[in-house]
């Protein structure tokens, strides 16, 4: 690459993926823009558009689905060629200083070589990397002074609402249904307002007797687009959720944050600061991607009483 990264005015982020990676990608972006001036232009899938547009450091976004970040049906007959033809066009109109694939993913590497992309920046992170730590790996292979992974100041004013995510894009990092109506109401117990935020198009089976119990000045159910949701997470003062976008946006938007892994991977993927819970037996970090384990529940095992005098300790 020709350009130190302090010196670039415009650079264009490769990250395809879910939106947590996108939102760990977003806060690359949004410190490079801090501390060197650099905006960027984003690839990434379409329902992530909305939200990342309305970062103040983007200038523009391609929506690319890639059929490799599939759980299934990684067909090579599942690309777009002539969708892929436009992306390669949008690319080369672009005047950027380097294109950023920030996951350093193989498949990204030889996709983007394939479409003869210049100036491409893909890195091989080491296993044992926090991934909130690319950034200055980038920077010290690059030139540039390094960045302090650092939240943005969140609102200081106390309060007892607390954002809870109980689902996940993999079926192994979800709370199983029973543990999690059994944490809601030892949370409710302890005069928390719990704010449940649901998949799009999901609902869980005890929600309605929930409501019914306790009221809806205890128990709020949150279903909407990704700026309504951060925005309900904003307005909160605690996140409990398992390993996912949620988690992210957290740490991105200043939320204090208690992540629930069942797999043994916080170290490379909880956001700083996150205080982590894992279950009385965590699975090794590299099962939660074999598929045989997508129906494996690690987090049953989850202590609620940790999980509740944890979020006490937090915001009392």
């Amino acid at each position: 690459m020709g350009v130190k990264v302090e010196s670039a005015k415009h650079i264009i982020i490769f990250e395809p993926w879910n939106l947590g990676d996108l939102i760990i990608s977003a806060y690359f972006s949004r410190e490079l823009h801090t501390v060197f001036g650099i905006r960027s232009s984003f690839i990434c899938k379409k329902e992530c558009v909305n939200w990342i547009l309305q970062q103040d450091f983007v200038e523009d976004v391609f929506c690319f689905s890639a059929p490799w970040n599939r759980e299934i049906g990684k067909h090579p007959f599942h690309y777009n060629i002539s969708h892929i033809l436009k992306l390669k066009k949008w690319i080369r109109k672009k005047k950027y200083d380097f294109l950023w694939d920030t996951r350093g993913d193989l498949r990204h590497k030889i996709f983007l070589k394939l479409l003869r992309i210049n100036n491409v920046i893909s890195i091989r992170y080491p296993s044992n990397l926090n991934v909130y730590q690319r950034v200055n790996l980038l920077i010290d292979r690059f030139g540039g002074s390094r960045i302090h992974t650092r939240e943005k100041l969140a609102n200081t004013v106390k309060s007892k609402r607390i954002v809870l995510f109980l689902d996940s894009y993999w079926p192994n990092r979800r709370v199983p249904l029973a543990v999690g109506q059994k944490l809601i109401e030892r949370l409710i117990q302890e005069e928390f307002t719990i704010r449940l935020v649901l998949p799009p198009g999901r609902n869980y089976h005890f929600i309605e007797a929930l409501l019914h119990q306790s009221g809806n000045e205890s128990l709020q159910r949150i279903q909407g687009s990704i700026n309504e949701v951060a925005s309900v997470l904003e307005d909160s003062s605690l996140c409990i959720s398992t390993d996912s976008a949620w988690l992210h946006m957290s740490f991105y938007l200043g939320v204090p944050a208690i992540g629930l892994f069942g797999f043994l991977n916080a170290n490379e993927w909880a956001p700083p600061g996150t205080k982590i819970i894992y279950p009385k037996n965590p699975l090794s970090a590299r099962d939660r991607y074999r598929l045989r384990n997508m129906d494996k529940q690690p987090l049953k095992h989850i202590d609620i009483e940790e999980v509740v005098n944890m979020a006490k300790s937090v915001i009392g």
